[in-house]
């Protein structure tokens, strides 16, 4: 099974809603693995949020969509990923956690299957 696929399938499996998503647009492993350790990152202690702000942030997603912010060329945190943070918006959780999940499935599924789509 290809890396899209496999990473579909864990997401699923995690509970992520992945309506919207499909293997198009879906880059390759090592792309998603990037994007998804750079927005950790920006949501991280050591990022460059203010303690407040990426608490009220990381909350957000439990009212609001905000995954998909870190898509934002403004933000820049993970720009090549905008379809996957979109369907972790669709997923109620907090933003860290959600990140974490996602990070997780796309491992396994490099693991599994490779990171060709």
């Amino acid at each position: 099974m290809a890396f899209a696929d496999q990473f579909i399938t864990n997401l699923a499996e995690s509970g992520v809603d992945v309506t919207n998503l499909d293997t198009t647009s879906i880059p390759d492993s090592g792309v998603v693995l990037s994007n998804l350790k750079s927005a950790r990152f920006f949501m991280s202690d050591q990022g460059p949020l203010d303690p407040d702000v990426r608490d009220g942030f990381d909350e957000g997603n439990l009212e609001e969509r905000v995954c998909s912010i870190l898509a934002d060329p403004t933000i820049n945190a993970a720009p090549e990923i905008p379809t996957i943070l979109d369907a972790l918006d669709g997923t109620t959780g907090k933003v860290s956690d959600l990140l974490t999940i996602a990070e997780d499935c796309a491992q396994r599924a490099d693991a599994n299957g490779g990171g060709n789509v």
